[in-house]
């Protein structure tokens, strides 16, 4: 297990935990929150607030650096990595918009002044291969060529948009500052029925940091205050005896 700090990388292997740090080659060691990525291959990333690293087991072994700074990437302050469908690795920063990786090239998607501001750094894949970006003052869609924007004039709720997901269903939900936002993008536009906004007045009064889908489908939303389920209508709280 791995796990970002802002005293570096620590790696837990079941029964002792060991700390990567400067004098592991990471020249940055705070930790971006979503800035771990494992993909496919077994390689594993790191985002820091100046740029990404990748871990060298070998070298490790061998007492070596274990980690270098992946130099085709500029040293960007990076909020999320992922992995599509495809093998592609996507990188959302805080400020440079989004850059894709395919194993060889560098693309840098940042032709809109919104997505440059990417600081929450959401990213998500839908069943259809789009992918999701939060920015400055909504959420984007982009399907390989071009980048379709819904904002507060479409029906999201909320600014600051910091979180997205999206569900196996295909629904979509946008956390913000003030609201979380259930998004049917098969319901076709404009329509107000595709955005149901959730205030703290439906139970969920505090900032999310995090959702999930479980593997029976129920979505779970960590936040400062707790750990949080939908029932289909409304947020609650849950406590520590459940339900699970």
């Amino acid at each position: 297990i791995w796990i970002g700090t802002d005293q570096g990388v620590y790696r837990y292997d079941g029964n002792t935990f060991k700390n990567f740090n400067q004098k592991d080659g990471l020249n940055h060691i705070d930790i971006s929150r979503k800035g771990i990525l494992v993909d496919k291959s077994g390689t594993i990333w790191v985002g820091t607030h100046g740029g990404v690293y990748r871990y060298d087991p070998t070298a490790d072994s061998k007492g070596g650096q274990s980690f270098s700074l992946f130099h085709q990437l500029p040293p960007i302050n990076i909020a999320d990595i992922m992995e599509d469908k495809s093998g592609n690795i996507w990188f959302a920063t805080s400020n440079q918009g989004v850059f894709r990786y395919d194993g060889k090239t560098i693309i840098n998607m940042a032709e809109k002044e919104e997505l440059s501001a990417n600081y929450a750094g959401g990213i998500a894949q839908d069943n259809d291969g789009n992918m999701w970006f939060t920015m400055k003052t909504g959420i984007c869609k982009y399907d390989g060529k071009t980048l379709t924007e819904y904002t507060a004039k479409d029906g999201l709720g909320g600014t600051e948009f910091w979180g997205i997901i999206i569900e196996r269903s295909g629904i979509i939900w946008v956390t913000a500052r003030g609201s979380t936002t259930r998004f049917d993008p098969s319901i076709p536009l404009p329509n107000p029925d595709a955005f149901t906004v959730f205030t703290p007045a439906d139970g969920l009064n505090c900032c999310v940091q995090s959702m999930f889908q479980d593997i029976s489908g129920r979505m779970w939303w960590g936040t400062g205050q707790g750990l949080y389920r939908f029932d289909g209508k409304r947020f609650y709280q849950v406590n520590q005896n459940g339900p699970w």
